[in-house]
């Protein structure tokens, strides 16, 4: 990707005078591994044929690039060099023990890029006759993959809607399109305001298998919030580690299907937030 700026943990490389680059010589930018899956598989039937026991993403991506100092003038006839003042602000913001948010920028700022990565920056001084004249940066992400921006969905379900019938004798649903590049489920951030009085239950029959989600002793005005493995209830004295039957909405695909119908049997509003995997390399 074709960038001269780059976005850390919400700022800047350019708030810190500085941009990418890359010295005569020198690796430019380089993808030491992207979305590569490993197979681990056992031979039957005197090896005519293997079976897999499990596919596992095997490395995060990782990348190195550099960046030197923002000339000033045209010419680039300024002093480049680099102090140690600026070498010390630039190793403070990248290079922490802590994963944040990455992602490269064009300029001016440019938000049509809806994905990001999280990684932590290992920071190297390029040095030309003991001058600091560039840095070498090598991004390790937690991932093997980009994670979408979160997409975040509002439905309300009637009491009208949970008694009605459409025009094929079925229930009244609710569809999420998943895009996950990813085939397979997501676990989402659900937060349910209960319009009323009653148990609470829900089932996505794209992941049918999953069951449906049942909350007992649900109260009208109640919020329950469900982000794995972890619910919590607005209100304290609801006993959920009781009523609740421990089954997460789950948000997916298959290779032929995105489309995840919601039902319920409860009136309440319900907003769900996910990031989707987007498989594309830096």
């Amino acid at each position: 990707m074709k960038a001269v700026d780059f976005e850390y943990d919400d700022m800047l490389l350019s708030d810190f005078g500085f941009m990418i680059c890359t010295f005569e010589g020198g690796k430019g930018s380089e993808t030491v591994s992207d979305s590569q899956i490993s197979i681990n598989t056992v031979s039957v039937l005197d090896g005519s044929r293997r079976y897999k026991t499990s596919a596992v993403y095997e490395n995060c991506i990782e990348i190195t690039f550099q960046i030197c100092k923002i000339p000033k003038n045209k010419s680039g006839s300024d002093r480049m060099n680099i102090n140690f003042d600026e070498v010390r602000k630039i190793k403070r913001w990248l290079e922490r023990k802590e994963f944040c948010k990455f992602r490269f920028v064009d300029q001016p700022r440019d938000y049509s890029l809806d994905f990001y990565y999280e990684g932590i920056f290992n920071v190297s001084q390029i040095e030309i006759a003991n001058e600091i004249i560039g840095l070498e940066l090598t991004l390790i992400t937690n991932r093997p993959y980009a994670i979408h921006d979160p997409i975040k969905y509002k439905f309300e379900w009637t009491d009208t809607e949970i008694t009605q019938w459409d025009e094929n004798g079925d229930s009244i649903y609710r569809n999420i399109i998943d895009n996950s590049d990813e085939v397979g489920c997501i676990y989402p951030k659900v937060t349910i305001t209960c319009l009323c009085n009653g148990v609470f239950s829900m089932c996505n029959y794209m992941d049918e298998d999953n069951g449906w989600i049942n909350i007992r002793n649900c109260k009208k005005g109640e919020v329950i919030t469900m982000e794995y493995p972890l619910i919590k209830s607005s209100d304290s004295t609801h006993d959920l580690a009781n009523d609740f039957n421990y089954v997460f909405l789950r948000i997916g695909n298959n290779f032929r299907d995105r489309v995840n119908q919601l039902e319920l049997e409860l009136p309440a509003i319900i907003e769900i937030e996910y990031n989707p995997v987007i498989k594309v390399g830096i």
